[in-house]
């Protein structure tokens, strides 16, 4: 299950984000373990940019 709002990655029955503190509403909880669990690409994806001058 993931999150709506940031796309974490949640446990089932989680009411809570923990990476956003989003609430997970039940109607969310039954629309996201029906559908294929596929995250948000920006929840996976950190980039680091660094300068050597």
């Amino acid at each position: 299950m993931y999150c709506v709002n940031c796309g974490a990655i949640l446990k089932d029955n989680t009411r809570f984000c923990t990476q956003c503190g989003a609430e997970i509403t039940s109607s969310a909880n039954n629309t996201q373990s029906q559908q294929a669990e596929q995250p948000h690409p920006e929840a996976q994806t950190q980039v680091f940019y660094t300068s050597n001058i």
